[in-house]
């Protein structure tokens, strides 16, 4: 609904709210293209060599706090996030798994629900668990390669300098419109 309302006055006013939360992770003017760096990758590379977050203590992964080393936060993360996803596995539906996403022979009770008493028992959760699955995974690949990077101050991000020379690429059609 919000994208085909986008084009009504205010311009893109229905969608600001989806923009806004894509800007937590990635505050390009545009998604994100391949050999650059996120704001959230950034934050997650501070994060993991001085363990200051802007949440202070709240729903902290215990063994992240700052005064742990790096690895040892790493580790720590990485356990949290391979917990989740296991978890998210039980919920995603075999159609997903034929996609490539996962292999199992097991039953899937919560993944195919065939069960209406058992429907009713699921959380929300479920909705959202390929991408948890997927978003968990990808969250544990950044981390590795910010260790590997060696500390944030080591490394040159300046997230506010364009993101690709947009005379480079073809003229799309409609563009400047949307």
């Amino acid at each position: 609904m919000a994208w085909a309302r986008a084009g009504e006055r205010p311009v893109f006013e229905s969608v600001e709210p989806y923009i806004q939360l894509r800007q937590l992770w990635d505050d390009a003017a545009s998604p994100s293209l391949p050999g650059r760096t996120t704001r959230g990758e950034k934050l997650l590379h501070d994060w993991l060599f001085d363990g200051n977050r802007m949440a202070g203590n709240v729903l902290q992964i215990p063994g992240t706090e700052a005064g742990v080393t790096p690895a040892a936060r790493f580790e720590a993360a990485k356990n949290f996030l391979q917990r989740q996803n296991e978890i998210s596995q039980n919920y995603v539906p075999s159609d997903k798994l034929r996609q490539g996403r996962l292999f199992t022979t097991a039953d899937r009770p919560f993944g195919d629900v065939k069960d209406r008493e058992l429907a009713a028992q699921i959380p929300v959760f479920a909705d959202l668990a390929a991408d948890v699955f997927d978003g968990t995974q990808e969250i544990i690949d950044i981390l590795e390669k910010c260790l590997a990077a060696g500390p944030p101050s080591a490394q040159v991000f300046d997230m506010n300098v364009a993101r690709r020379d947009v005379s480079s690429g073809p003229s799309l059609p409609g563009e400047g419109e949307f």
